[in-house]
């Protein structure tokens, strides 16, 4: 292409872009360069390296402003790519995380509000386009997690509750498997017991999703979290979850913080946090987000199809036997759904008034209780209370795992680094078997717990691994998606 300059050696060129359609995937828009030189010939392709002879230009994806802007849909994508960009700004607010969001929300208002020139100005935003930058001005000003009465939110929030559901399970079977073989027997009962509910309730929503008709995806890039980290789902930012070997602290600090029942949550944060009072930044716990979903079942139900609600059905595909405690619902109507997520709440936090479950079994929080104060907890003639028979716990029946072994890079060709990738692709191995189970193929599962036998036995043999990094401690398990071999 050819353009003259005019008298004063100025030229115009005027450049028409279409919609790039996001090739860059991680961010906005695209980024092209144009090359020119003087004289009556255009340079070929790679002729120009100069810089000074390129005209960049930034194409930003089509996009059109959502007239409810909602967390779930619009925020969370362009939100958790900048979290992951930009992590040195978790430590002010985590802009992954919905909670830690609405309780900087005044802060984020401005600093993506003001124009450029002002010192308060957003950098990041320059790589998003002028609709994408007032989509979220607009939530910010009406900030909703998500549309009750969106069929395709409703489903994206059960997938972020299958990863919820599955981001406890790491942490949990870290513990267990550091506790060596014959030692703290009723602690390790009490552990795997909370790790099989933790995959019941994992089931449990797969079902509801695939009886309104949507597949649950198991095991792609980003379905394990990072620890360690916050929880998926955008609830609990005052909590970080790590994989650490069983001590009566880490139980103490993780597990019941995970598992505390929602108005005891409250009540503590309103005590750590009393300028808040009862604002609703305190409000996101786990039973709030399952309350969305059910909420959003119910206004669904009673809209057809055809206009976006919901049926239940399905059930062909849905697993339909548990043989360990709890109850597997399979889900052909809305009762069946809120009865399954009532199950998932019971059985995971039971209330800050009564710790046991629909089968009478004890809510983790107070599974974990038990462990951290050394006794059963019984019933008394006031109520309840840990004065029954002791529950021993000692140290030295536990291996002396390395803290967030997720994070470490054992030494090159060393049997912990050995034994770790075969963890990784074991683990690996299982998802994708539950992938299987869960997407028209339930018995499949058979499959997936024959996986789950190996996974221990690597396990075992890593947690009698020296890591060969600091002194005195052994490897642990790595929940990551394996690296392909170069």
């Amino acid at each position: 292409y050819t353009i003259n300059t005019n008298s004063n050696g100025v030229a115009t060129l005027i450049i028409h872009a279409a919609d790039p359609g996001n090739p860059r995937g991680y961010i906005d828009g695209q980024v092209y360069g144009l090359a020119y030189q003087l004289g009556a010939q255009p340079p070929t392709v790679g002729q120009i390296s100069n810089p000074s002879q390129i005209l960049n230009f930034l194409v930003f994806n089509a996009y059109a402003v959502p007239e409810n802007p909602t967390w779930i849909r619009d925020m969370y994508p362009i939100f958790l790519q900048y979290a992951q960009l930009y992590p040195v700004m978790r430590r002010i607010v985590d802009l992954s995380n919905f909670s830690s969001v609405m309780q900087h929300i005044q802060i984020l208002k401005n600093v993506f509000s003001v124009p450029m020139t002002n010192p308060n100005y957003m950098p990041v935003t320059r790589d998003l386009s002028k609709a994408k930058q007032q989509m979220i001005v607009k939530w910010l000003n009406n900030p909703i997690y998500m549309d009750l009465g969106d069929r395709n939110q409703l489903m994206m929030a059960l997938q972020t509750a299958i990863e919820l559901e599955h981001a406890t399970i790491p942490v949990y079977l870290t513990a267990l498997y550091s506790i060596k073989p014959n030692a703290n027997t009723e602690a390790a009962a009490l552990i795997r017991s909370v790790v099989i509910e933790e995959m019941l309730h994992m089931a449990l929503v797969c079902n509801i999703l695939i009886s309104i008709g949507g597949s649950p995806a198991i095991g792609q890039p980003g379905f394990i979290p990072n620890y360690p980290g916050a929880l998926p789902g955008g609830v609990r930012p005052d909590l970080v979850v790590e994989l650490k070997r069983a001590t009566i602290e880490h139980i103490r600090d993780c597990f019941l913080s995970i598992e505390m029942p929602e108005e005891m949550l409250k009540e503590r944060l309103r005590k750590l946090s009393p300028r808040h009072g009862t604002t609703p930044t305190s409000n996101y716990t786990i039973g709030w987000f399952y309350d969305q979903i059910a909420q959003s079942l119910a206004t669904l139900s009673g809209i057809p199809v055809a206009d976006g609600g919901i049926n239940f059905g399905n059930p062909d595909k849905q697993l339909s036997t548990w043989k360990e405690t709890g109850k597997i619902y399979v889900v052909t109507s809305l009762q069946d759904a809120i009865k399954a997520i009532n199950e998932i709440k019971a059985q995971g936090e039971g209330s800050a008034t009564t710790p046991t479950d629909g089968d009478a079994e004890f809510a983790h929080y107070y599974k974990f209780s038990e462990i951290v104060e050394g006794r059963k907890l019984v019933k008394t003639a006031t109520g309840w209370a840990y004065t029954g028979p002791v529950i021993p716990f000692d140290l030295a029946g536990v291996y002396p795992m390395i803290d967030n072994p997720s994070r470490v890079n054992y030494p090159a060709g060393s049997r912990a680094a050995l034994l770790s990738a075969e963890f990784a692709e074991t683990y690996q191995a299982l998802l994708n078997a539950l992938n299987t189970t869960f997407n028209g193929t339930p018995n499949n599962i058979k499959t997936a717990i024959g996986t789950m036998y190996s996974l221990a036995l690597i396990a075992d043999q890593l947690m009698q691994t020296p890591s060969g990094l600091q002194p005195g401690t052994n490897a642990g398990p790595q929940f990551v998606i394996p690296v392909p071999a170069a």
